[in-house]
Parts: structure tokens; C-alpha cells; sequence
């Protein structure tokens, strides 16, 4: 595909300024991932940085006897540490949800985001959004609630993939929410008994985006102004 084959929707390369995109979009792929294909990392090299439209990044850390995820949808980028001058990942990245992703040359990636510019400042912009949702991240797991965490989980991921239903398995979101699974399963079970979201078959429909709203803590609209904040006071 073409880059402008497809609209941006993706908030970092929207946040540039139309003659910066211009500039950098001959270097851009266009391209449609799955699960469970290797972004990268599988030998500690990112090879490309990948900009989700409406699909799912997952980063996989396993700590021990325990693994973590990240997950990077629309609201930004999976290869950050290729700004910070670092071409190298500890973590691999999978396809998580299928979709469209722009992927660039980790190494031309690199080159046009260290020039002091519009390019770097919003990358800078990016990273202090990454830096608090990763502590909105932390105190939400400390403060709230399960069902309550799930919910803005829920309503999240449905920003990325811009649909109310999505694929999913209890597994994944255990592991997101940093949970047993049998606690997720409870969870679920209460939001679908109240007509908030139908769960079948490994997918999940959100049924009343306002209820599941009400029943979130409120951390994802936290995290999600955040970026809007910062993004859109680059453009």
C-alpha cells in the first residue's frame, strides 16, 4: 500500500506538520500485519519502527516466572528506544491485533529524528506522554479495582482499533492487567451480566460504551488526554 492509501489516524505522525510528514513519507512502508507475527527483537535488533493505524503492538517482557506486555496502538509508536539513540530491544514485538501499520528504517528512523526540529520536538512530546502513562499506569494498578482497571482496559483498546469489537482472550488481558486469569474471568463475567459488553468465542463486543465509562476508574481518559495534550499542542 501506498501511505496515502490509507488515512492517518495514528496521533504521532498526525501531531507533524504537514511539510515534515511530506518529507519523511518516502521512507514510510504501508503494511498489514497478524497475530502472531515478530515485529522485532527476536535477536535484540529493531530492524524497522512501526506506527499502528488501527492495529496492536505488544511488547513482551518475562521477568522470572512472570511476563509483562506492553501494548502500542494508534496513540503512538513501537521502537522508542530507536530515538533515544539505541537501535537495540531487550523486549520482542508481536502483532497483537491485526491491522494496517507505517513502518521506517529503525537506522533512517534515528537519522531524521536527532536533528534538532519539528520531528525531534515531537518525538521529545511522545516520550514525556509514554513517561505518564506509564506512571498513570503503576498507581492505577495500586489504587483501583479490577473490574474497575478492565473496564478502561476495554474501552482503550478500543480507541486503538477504532471498533467496538475486537478480538480477545482472557489469557491476554490477565496478562495486560497483571492479574490471575481467574480474576479476569469474574470481572468479565460481571460486565457482560450487565449488558456493559458480550463475550464470545475469544472476542468482545462493548455493548454500552457510556456504562463501561461509568464503571472505569478513569485512567484511560487520563492517559488518553495526555497524549491529546501533548500531541496535538506539537502540531
Amino acid at each position: 500500500m501506498e501511505f496515502d492509501d490509507v488515512p492517518v489516524r495514528n496521533q504521532l505522525l498526525a501531531a507533524l506538520q504537514a511539510p515534515v510528514l511530506d518529507a519523511i513519507k518516502p521512507h514510510f512502508k504501508t503494511v498489514y500485519v497478524e497475530p502472531p507475527m515478530m515485529l522485532f527483537g527476536a535477536d535484540g535488533v529493531i530492524g524497522d519502527v512501526y506506527f499502528p493505524e488501527n492495529a496492536v503492538v505488544s511488547l513482551v517482557e518475562t521477568l522470572g516466572d512472570r511476563t509483562e506486555i506492553v501494548a502500542v496502538g494508534n496513540e503512538g509508536m513501537a521502537g522508542l528506544s530507536v530515538f533515544l539513540n539505541g537501535c537495540r530491544s531487550t523486549v520482542p514485538a508481536f502483532a497483537q491485533g491485526a491491522g494496517v501499520v507505517r513502518c521506517i528504517d529503525a537506522q533512517i528512523f534515528n537519522r531524521l529524528s536527532a536533528v534538532p526540529g519539528p520531528l525531534h520536538q515531537v518525538m521529545l512530546r511522545y516520550t514525556q506522554a509514554v513517561l505518564a502513562h506509564n506512571a498513570q499506569t503503576a498507581r492505577c494498578r495500586a489504587a483501583h479495582l479490577l473490574e474497575q482497571r478492565c473496564s478502561g482496559w476495554l474501552l482503550m483498546t478500543r480507541d486503538r482499533f477504532d471498533a467496538n469489537e475486537y478480538p480477545l482472550t482472557f489469557d491476554f488481558l490477565s496478562l495486560m492487567l497483571g492479574v490471575r486469569t481467574a480474576g479476569v474471568t469474574a470481572a468479565m463475567r460481571s460486565l457482560q451480566d450487565r449488558e456493559l459488553i458480550c463475550y464470545a468465542h475469544d472476542r468482545v463486543e462493548i455493548v454500552d460504551a457510556d456504562g463501561l465509562e461509568r464503571e472505569s476508574c478513569g485512567c484511560h481518559g487520563v492517559v488518553k488526554a495526555e497524549y491529546a495534550r501533548l500531541l496535538s499542542s506539537a502540531a
